[in-house]
């Protein structure tokens, strides 16, 4: 199982956060504890996939040494990359110019999911005021995946529908399963406008609030 990595999107967001001579200390720790200079050079390589168990232990490793092993920022880090790709990068046509309802996230996400991982499906049912994520048939599993996925589709959500999507777990990890089940509620509409061209429009502060008690 291959995932695509998030390299470039966390390295941004720590150096935003700590500076980057702590985001290079990092890398250099990191890169010696690696003891395979191929296999770390795929990983900070922008836009390819990379196995899953070197995605985690990426995942983990940031998340220990910045956040003192703060499984949320697990979910932030996917939401900050899908404001920043579907807004910034190379899938915000996928968004602007085109059907911006629930009926149009199972052709947006299910999409989505193929450019991020080779196996496994993402089924999505797109009601008036609710959108519920299933991902199945994947032989690997980890939280940090998990709530990676689901807080890009959370984002992936809100700007499609210009409304706030407040998520709830009906299974995953928690329950020992190989994927996950999400029903994400939508609210009321997000003010300003959820899909600016120039800023990904993370709200960090209400996160953090929504990922409350996932497990």
């Amino acid at each position: 199982m291959e995932v695509k990595g998030s390299y470039a999107t966390v390295r941004e967001r720590i150096v935003r956060e700590f500076g980057e001579h702590e985001w290079i200390r990092f890398e250099n720790d990191l890169r010696k504890q690696w003891r395979d200079p191929v296999g770390f050079q795929r990983l900070i390589a922008s836009g390819g996939r990379i196995p899953f168990a070197d995605f985690v232990r990426l995942q983990e490793a940031w998340v220990r040494r910045f956040y003192g092993g703060d499984e949320r920022q697990y979910w932030k880090a996917g939401a900050a990359v899908a404001g920043w790709a579907l807004t910034r990068g190379s899938y915000r046509h996928l968004l602007f110019g085109g059907d911006q309802s629930v009926a149009s996230l199972d052709r947006i996400m299910t999409r989505l999911w193929r450019v991020y991982t080779d196996v496994g499906e993402l089924l999505v049912e797109g009601e008036k005021d609710r959108v519920t994520l299933e991902i199945r048939g994947v032989p690997r599993w980890h939280l940090s995946f998990e709530y990676g996925a689901m807080g890009y589709a959370e984002k992936t959500i809100e700007l499609a529908t210009g409304r706030i999507a407040r998520p709830q777990r009906i299974f995953g990890e928690a329950e020992r399963r190989l994927g996950c089940r999400y029903c994400f509620e939508l609210g009321e509409a997000q003010h300003p406008s959820p899909r600016p061209r120039n800023d990904p429009g993370e709200d960090i502060t209400r996160r953090a609030s929504v990922v409350r008690d996932l497990r």
